[in-house]
């Protein structure tokens, strides 16, 4: 996969931060902690896009489980 360079400002705190958890061994450069830290907004912007057309096409079906409710334990299992 080819890679683009994006540039961006932060805070001198953010930086520091990311820093530190990069010196922590957590990720080998900043690009991967930033790139993953990016893969997880966009994956929560998608299910709450996704939560929002449930919760649409719930609606008059209040007696069916929730599949929402189900979506979220997921996330939260793979957050974890």
């Amino acid at each position: 996969m080819s890679s683009v360079q994006v540039n961006i400002r932060t805070t001198r705190f953010l930086a520091t931060e990311l820093d530190r958890i990069v010196n922590e061994g957590y990720f080998r450069s900043r690009s991967e902690a930033m790139n993953e830290a990016i893969r997880i907004l966009i994956r929560r912007y998608q299910v709450a896009k996704l939560e929002s057309k449930l919760a649409k096409a719930k609606k008059g079906t209040k007696n069916l489980p929730s599949v929402t409710k189900a979506l979220l334990e997921a996330r939260q299992e793979e957050d974890a």
